[in-house]
């Protein structure tokens, strides 16, 4: 079974405690990255049944927490294994 790694916010792991999973959640999304998501989840809906769910994004190869610059300045993140 292949590993993959997720970067998210601290916030995510308590979504995990309390419920066990956790799904992509606008939440979370930059509102500078908004529109963008919005246009992917209509191409993921139209090829996928995604049923207008956020993605969560996955990387093959465990991502330096130090020098990714995907969240905004002073948020804390973790990187998970999946």
């Amino acid at each position: 079974m292949p590993i993959y790694f997720t970067n998210q916010a601290t916030e995510v792991v308590k979504i995990l405690n309390q419920i066990g999973y956790f799904i992509g959640d606008e939440k979370f999304v930059d509102k500078d990255f908004l529109h963008s998501y919005q246009w992917m989840i209509k191409q993921m809906d139209k090829r996928l049944n995604n049923n207008g769910l956020f993605p969560v994004w996955l990387w093959m190869k465990k991502p330096n927490l130090k020098h990714e610059s995907l969240f905004q300045k002073g948020t804390k993140i973790v990187c998970l294994t999946v």
